[in-house]
């Protein structure tokens, strides 16, 4: 959740904008609130933050005041986990500073202030069965704004498979497959690439372990029920070549991938959509394009995520990435000393 909640605030003060509803009438107060739910996490967060019309004062000058952005503790807020109308359970979220947990949640730099860093957090874990209702009432002046999600299903991957090494050798294209999630509509897909190193003097001999996540795909929709996605090895080389510098001094072995689908709902597919479409638009305004919140503005959906860990190179893929023209000077080793006698080189 602290990833995606981060991207959401980086998107709707970096990007997201429209000329509906202008941060410029004279000061009108307006609730703003951004929050995935996500049952692979146990702790929740939501921002709510105030937005205002004001014809007469530049919106840069309460961004940078956090009593003009944030409320003060004054706000019930609640998730009420909903079968059939009926209530099973409910939760009354905490306000919190992102800026002292274990780690921080730290939010984007930009024109917006940056601490504190308030959220409204609860922990529970959630059941993608079952609707989630979320209610807001500022005490003081009585408003009241709502919302309600559906949560994303867990879904099958084909491949990648932990039990079946990469075939990934150039020019060949790796074939990624899966079942659509329930209540899903956008995608992105990042790879951990882990690997260990041995210091050049003793290669065979590792003494740590290093990764570096690649981004295959960011905010992609599929529509089919099974969606399949192709990766070109020459992409993968590419990953590496941005991730890793030269090192004469240490020898580098490929360990393994892990990856990681993340899946958000048509609705948060239409928020970011919007928002991407309207990134033109000044920083002073906030998207109105689209929003699910009565009574408000922003977002409040779900993600999941889904990773697949342990992913192995075959040999062949191994050998076309230690010995190969584009990252051959990276040091990597090998599949071994039955291709390679100067294993873990390549001469």
């Amino acid at each position: 959740m602290k990833k995606i909640l981060i991207l959401l605030t980086a998107v709707i003060l970096a990007a997201a904008c429209s000329t509906d509803f202008e941060l410029t009438s004279k000061y009108k107060e307006v609730m703003v609130v951004y929050g995935l739910l996500n049952q692979s996490e146990q702790d929740h967060y939501l921002r709510i933050h105030k937005g205002y019309q004001d014809k007469n004062e530049s919106a840069l000058k309460f961004a940078v005041n956090p009593d003009s952005i944030y409320y003060p503790d004054i706000l019930d807020v609640t998730i009420s986990e909903m079968k059939n109308g009926q209530t099973l359970r409910k939760w009354t979220l905490e306000r919190i500073d992102g800026d002292t947990l274990n780690p921080p949640i730290v939010k984007d730099s930009g024109t917006f202030v940056r601490h504190p860093n308030i959220l409204y957090h609860f922990r529970a874990s959630l059941n993608p069965d079952f609707d989630y209702e979320l209610k807001i009432v500022n005490t003081k002046s009585g408003k009241v704004v709502r919302s309600s999600t559906r949560l994303v299903g867990d879904f099958n991957v084909q491949f990648p498979n932990s039990r079946f090494a990469i075939p990934w050798t150039a020019p060949n294209q790796y074939r990624i497959n899966w079942s659509n999630a329930k209540n899903s509509k956008i995608y992105d897909l990042n790879v951990q690439v882990h690997y260990s190193l041995a210091d050049v003097s003793n290669p065979t001999q590792k003494v740590r372990q290093e990764s570096f996540y690649w981004t295959v795909f960011r905010n992609k929709v599929f529509n089919t029920t099974e969606p399949l996605y192709v990766i070109p090895f020459e992409n993968f080389l590419q990953a590496v070549k941005v991730n890793l510098n030269p090192d004469p001094s240490v020898v580098r072995y490929l360990d393994s991938l892990d990856f990681t689908f993340t899946v958000g709902t048509p609705d948060f597919a239409d928020y970011i959509n919007f928002s991407i479409a309207r990134s033109g638009i000044t920083q002073d305004q906030i998207s109105t394009g689209f929003t699910n919140i009565d009574g408000g503005y922003g977002i409040f959906s779900a993600r999941y995520d889904k990773t697949i860990t342990g992913v192995r190179l075959n040999n062949q893929s191994l050998d076309s990435l230690a010995c190969g023209s584009k990252t051959g000077d990276l040091q990597f080793a090998p599949s071994g000393p039955t291709a390679y006698p100067s294993w873990p080189f390549c001469d």
